[in-house]
């Protein structure tokens, strides 16, 4: 148990990039071994199968200023494994070290299961609870930080976008133009899925939304969702992406509930209106803390997107997994929540971030004195 537990907070938070950063030791603190091990603090073994998984050779573990875990490699250096794909490979590594939770006899899990490291070891815990009641583990291990409304949100992502009339659309060359010859920026494209009165859904209609989608694509009173892609961004959706889809409640497309935006890597986003009464009141606290298509950064709601982009930034993530972190985390308490499904996935999962919290229950905040987040995300469903 105490060795799931190292593994757990040594991986917490990863996302499906990774980003290899050296660092000098400033005021290490105790390492782990020493904090969650044995009573020899021997973790030779784990440290050798995580050297292994990493393709580094890791001897210890230490924490920097700011709490993050970082491996300690041979040469003194350190490595700091904020985020890592899951991978077949990945999940053998780690299993392989609990030889009591994945006996030869159980199958592994497969990577399409998870959306990330910390899905995975979270269901290794599960399965460690399950032995002493002898039953299966769960298809799709439910973590702490995913509550119904989260699962449910990426369920109904899922079940819109399987709907054959919204893969006829995404199969349509016209969604996906090859970019202008005169050197201008490629223009984004959408469409809006209709339910008519019989309960028939409507092909959608191929719309070019010229420079953003805030002043193109229209929504009717039937609409149920709607899609749109960013031909120029690797970046999930935008602050006008927000305040449009939280105005559809009281606006002309009130039955409007799941919006999808598809960015230039390949990666689906799906925000979708878990309580609509909650998305109202998000709408009228923001509609006016736009700048373009970004927050003003002096609003509160700017302030809050900035605090979370710069402290995932300052520790390791790539930018545009930041950028996300940080749109999820302004939609806290608007009903509306942020799934995403990989490049060619059908499936959907909540991603988010919140403020850590200390063992004595305050708020964790950074060495300099800002607010410091996790990651929170649901399985795929």
């Amino acid at each position: 148990m105490k060795k799931i537990i190292l593994i757990i907070l040594l991986f917490m938070g990863f996302l499906p990039e990774w980003k290899n950063d050296k660092l000098s030791i400033v005021g290490p603190s105790n390492a782990l071994a020493q904090s969650y091990g044995d009573e020899g603090g021997n973790y030779e073994s784990m440290y050798q199968a995580l050297g292994d998984l990493f393709g580094i050779p890791v001897v210890n573990s230490t924490r920097d200023p700011s709490g993050n875990i970082l491996l300690v490699l041979s040469d003194g250096s350190v490595y700091n494994p904020i985020a890592f794909e899951i991978s077949a490979p990945a999940i053998n590594v780690i299993a392989q070290t609990m030889p009591d939770i994945f006996p030869p006899e159980i199958p592994y899990p497969t990577p399409d299961q998870f959306m990330n490291m910390s899905s995975f070891l979270y269901y290794v815990t599960v399965l460690q609870a399950q032995e002493s009641s002898s039953g299966p583990p769960p298809d799709h291990p439910v973590e702490p930080d995913c509550p119904p409304a989260a699962q449910q949100a990426g369920v109904k992502a899922k079940d819109v976008y399987a709907i054959p009339q919204v893969q006829d659309a995404l199969a349509n060359p016209a969604l996906f133009p090859p970019p202008p010859t005169d050197g201008s920026a490629p223009h984004e494209m959408g469409f809006s899925l209709r339910r008519e009165a019989d309960g028939t859904i409507a092909q959608p209609v191929i719309q070019d939304l010229g420079g953003g989608y805030g002043g193109g694509l229209y929504n009717y009173m039937n609409s149920i969702a709607d899609y749109h892609t960013h031909p120029n961004s690797a970046f999930g959706p935008s602050a006008t992406d927000l305040i449009s889809l939280a105005s559809k409640p009281t606006g002309n497309a009130s039955n409007l509930t799941v919006s999808y935006s598809r960015a230039n890597d390949g990666t689906t986003y799906a925000m979708v209106i878990a309580d609509t009464a909650k998305a109202s009141a998000f709408y009228r606290a923001n509609q006016g803390n736009l700048i373009g298509t970004n927050w003003d950064p002096e609003s509160e709601v700017g302030i809050k997107f900035r605090q979370v982009r710069d402290y995932f930034t300052s520790v390791g993530m790539a930018s545009e997994g930041a950028y996300e972190r940080a749109i999820a985390a302004t939609l806290e308490d608007s009903g509306i929540i942020l799934t995403k499904a990989l490049p060619g996935s059908l499936k959907f999962a909540k991603v988010g971030a919140e403020r850590i919290i200390n063992p004595n229950g305050s708020l964790a905040n950074t060495s300099d004195g800002q607010p410091a987040y996790r990651t929170i995300d649901c399985p795929p469903n």
